[in-house]
């Protein structure tokens, strides 16, 4: 061994420009791999990170589910977390006018469903409590137009019917029904954007109102949104 390193240092001392070519390939090897190899993970990252921004940091999403399949997931094991927004009712406002009208969803989310789902906010922040509730940008106008309170730190009172009633030449929708009608008034605390609350897909309706859940209400309807540890055992979820 000894032998062949003084024939190895003797043939590099004496091509030296070699060698020191030879060294620096190696370091501008070494470095351009690091270079592509971090790239490489700061690209999946972002990727990451835009789409929990953008569709929200869940696996599978459960729409007009009932509480026996909340109660289900609940039980699955594979299940990591689970975050679910329920339709509490609908409730209507009519134009200052009296010709137009609006009806709108208010829906109640747990705290894994914030911590989940990608709301963006415009104003204010999301709900804390069941006293207080966000509305979308485009419902804030529609209040506005109709003499409604729409401002932060405002009172707003809703009247809430468990079914959807629909407006002259619409189709009924048949959905599950277990609400019941109540009356409640909450702190405006946020206003959220209006493309958010569609929860990333322009098929499901938006949520119009947005509260805690306090589970003091039925639910008329609701969204689950579910998260396991491994990716892959959310397949057999869907």
């Amino acid at each position: 061994m000894n032998v062949l390193n003084k024939v190895t240092w003797a043939a590099m001392w004496k091509n030296r420009t070699r060698t020191i070519v030879t060294i620096i390939g190696i370091i501008l090897s070494a470095a351009m791999f690091t270079a592509v190899t971090t790239l490489g993970v700061s690209l999946v990252g972002y990727l990451i990170e835009c789409t929990v921004y953008n569709d929200g940091d869940y696996f599978v999403r459960y729409d007009y589910s009932t509480d026996e399949q909340l109660t289900a997931l609940q039980q699955e094991q594979a299940v990591s977390q689970l975050g679910d927004l329920k339709a509490l009712g609908y409730s209507t406002f009519y134009s200052v006018n009296g010709r137009s009208s609006e009806s709108c969803i208010i829906a109640a989310g747990d705290e894994d469903f914030f911590d989940m789902v990608s709301i963006h906010m415009e104003e204010g922040r999301l709900p804390e409590t069941s006293e207080e509730i966000v509305i979308t940008r485009n419902i804030y106008h529609y209040l506005l137009q109709a003499g409604q309170p729409c401002e932060l730190g405002e009172i707003l009172t809703l009247d809430v019917v468990p079914e959807y009633v629909p407006e002259e030449g619409e189709n009924d929708i048949e959905l599950p029904c277990q609400g019941v009608a109540f009356q409640k008034s909450y702190v405006i605390v946020g206003i959220l954007d209006s493309d958010s609350s569609r929860m990333s897909d322009w098929r499901m309706e938006p949520m119009n109102f947005i509260t805690a859940d306090d589970g003091a209400h039925a639910f008329h309807w609701a969204r689950f949104f579910a998260k396991t540890a491994d990716p892959m055992d959310a397949y057999p979820l869907e």
